[in-house]
């Protein structure tokens, strides 16, 4: 099944998620993932926007909105990038100066010495 058979040309007919899972009678997920594929190996751009999917037709109102997803679509890897960064950086091994560099004794927390 070659998931761009079930999405139509043109934003005025964009088919909603909800409508392309009974279709395909696939989950979401699945279509999401046959949407990846299409996009991947087939060069063929579907558009998610405003909760449905279509395909560009062509006209100034699909272009923006296509520029408009693909920009969605690049901040979004941006922010991955950043959190899989912060999350890298959690994992590495830490240095025992590190990991007692902000901690007091015992007896600096009683108050003593």
């Amino acid at each position: 099944m070659f998931i761009e058979n079930y999405i139509p040309f043109g934003y005025k007919n964009r088919i909603s998620r909800e409508t392309l899972e009974a279709l395909t009678r696939q989950r979401d997920r699945t279509n999401r993932e046959r949407i990846a594929e299409a996009l991947q190996e087939r060069k063929i751009l579907i558009v998610n926007i405003d909760n449905a999917y279509f395909r560009p037709d062509g006209s100034p109102g699909d272009t923006l909105k296509a520029e408009a997803y693909y920009r969605r679509e690049c901040a979004r890897t941006g922010s991955c990038k950043k959190r899989c960064d912060a999350i890298r950086e959690c994992l590495k091994p830490k240095k025992q100066d590190e990991l007692s560099k902000n901690q007091i004794d015992i007896f600096q927390w009683l108050g003593g010495g």
